[in-house]
């Protein structure tokens, strides 16, 4: 009995464990917002020389 206790308790703890890391869903950026955006940004890419 104490033996099947612990190993449930392992598996819920492992379980809980893999459950609570990782992202859960793509994030809603505010409207407006230019995020996220091809590197380097046109605004900030060194121009040309030559």
């Amino acid at each position: 009995m104490t033996r099947r206790l612990g190993v449930l308790f392992v598996i819920v703890a492992l379980a809980a464990a893999a459950a609570s890391c990782g992202r859960k869903n793509e994030p809603a950026y505010p409207d407006g917002s230019d995020y996220p955006r091809k590197y380097p940004a046109s605004s900030l890419a060194v121009p040309e020389v030559g």
